[in-house]
């Protein structure tokens, strides 16, 4: 039982898929952006889905019509769908979603506390969470980013928010502590060949979410 929801994705084998389910993740994620890196067609994902079990099925969409996305969605069944930073609102106002939709937040070096609270803002009537990510312009975190410590708790604790960074084991403790998010966001890799890959960074960080005695 993990002491925090986690959303792993997106995965791009089963390996990873297999691996994240036995750890308990809540989430399991697939990347459904064309032209992607991580994309996978359906087929792929249905194959995954078979063989894995007890989690939670997320989509992932940037640049799709509402149309688009409700296909894709009612093709795989997603039990979520997190929508792209260039999605507008008017996209979901026109999804006719019956599962929980996040908003990602992609974090720049520029970023200024105001532009991503009129995001958290204008989307909170319409999804059920955020992903505030860190990651993906590979900006230091905890500190070190355009964001300070404090506001993001403080956006923490007035909307449902995923974090995603680059998760390290020595800062892991002090930054769920200091922030209480909903939960976090971790990302398997390729395989070093088929059906094979280390996990053993990514077990350290699983142990420590696992062990509420170390906290």
């Amino acid at each position: 039982m993990l002491i925090t929801e986690v959303k792993a994705g997106p995965v791009t084998n089963l390996t990873d898929a297999r691996y994240f389910a036995a750890r308990e993740v809540t989430w399991l994620s697939f990347d459904c952006r064309a032209g992607s890196d991580a994309h996978l067609p359906p087929a792929t994902i249905h194959a995954i889905r078979e063989w894995v079990g007890g989690v939670q099925y997320l989509g992932e969409f940037d640049l799709s019509t509402a149309a688009d996305i409700q296909e894709l969605m009612d093709a795989l069944q997603f039990d979520a769908i997190q929508v792209g930073p260039l999605t507008g609102p008017e996209v979901l106002v026109n999804l006719k979603a019956t599962v929980p939709i996040f908003k990602e937040i992609v974090v720049e070096p520029e970023t200024a506390q105001a532009a991503v609270h009129h995001q958290l803002v204008l989307f909170q009537p319409l999804v059920q969470g955020f992903v505030l990510d860190f990651a993906k312009n590979k900006l230091p975190f905890p500190t070190g980013g355009p964001l300070p410590l404090a506001q993001i708790a403080a956006w923490c604790r007035e909307f449902p928010i995923f974090i995603n960074a680059d998760w390290h084991k020595e800062t892991l403790k002090t930054t769920l502590e200091a922030l209480q998010p909903q939960g976090l966001c971790v990302k398997g890799g390729a395989e070093e060949k088929v059906g094979y890959k280390s996990f053993a960074e990514m077990d350290e960080i699983f142990d420590l979410l696992e062990a509420p005695e170390q906290f």
